[in-house]
């Protein structure tokens, strides 16, 4: 009998090693850490609009730049806090957005956007494809994180610069969580500093972006 026993003890040992992962280990490991990357830069860029709208209130003009810790950290919320890993940036843009006006927009027709902008870790990048592109996991914490009609996506390249949707004939598409048919602006895309980050067409360097009008 005690034969049995051990013999029992031995195979149910032998077997919790042979038994197959769990099916959604990954949806509960993996992606959550994506998630909270994903989140803290939606909170940086909420932070950004947020000393936008005090700065249009108060009628101060708006820098054509990169903002600063010490120009938006009183606008996140309790408990988050800026991160060096995201930059969040104020660009002034002619009325077609396709070129960057510098400081000032030039009047009425000039646009201003904000586009808050990070390089995509290399864990959560599929290297295997030519141009990279998120892996399945950061794919899938973006659909749990951001909503639906949200211009908050990866970079990619674009062949045909001529849809409609494309106003300023840009080159770089943002893929959102639902793959819908957004763009990059121009002027931000063809912009130097930007580019020494992000630099989808011509270095392969695809990064996550969130662009909101101002």
């Amino acid at each position: 009998m005690y034969i049995w026993v051990v013999l029992a003890t031995f195979l149910a040992i032998l077997a919790s090693y042979t038994l197959s992962p769990r099916e959604d280990i990954r949806k509960l490991t993996v992606e959550p850490l994506a998630e909270v990357f994903i989140a803290k830069m939606v909170t940086q860029h909420e932070a950004a609009l947020a000393y936008v709208k005090y700065m249009k209130k108060a009628n101060h003009p708006l820098p054509a730049k990169a903002l600063e810790e010490n120009e938006i950290k009183n606008f996140f919320p309790a408990g988050h806090s800026f991160s060096n890993d995201f930059i969040a940036r104020i660009y002034c843009m002619d009325e077609n957005r396709a070129i960057t006006q510098g400081s000032s927009c030039g009047g009425s027709d000039g646009k201003r956007a904000l586009v808050t902008y990070s390089p995509i870790p290399l864990r959560w990048l599929n290297t295997h494809v030519d141009p990279e592109r998120p892996n399945v996991d950061f794919l899938n914490a973006m659909k749990n994180t951001i909503n639906s009609g949200v211009m908050f996506g990866y970079m990619a390249p674009v062949d045909d610069t001529s849809s409609e949707k494309n106003i300023s004939g840009s080159h770089v598409a943002i893929v959102d969580r639902d793959n819908s048919e957004n763009y990059l602006y121009k002027a931000i895309a063809d912009d130097g500093e930007f580019r020494k980050m992000c630099d989808v067409t011509e270095e392969g360097k695809i990064c996550l972006v969130y662009q909101s009008n101002l």
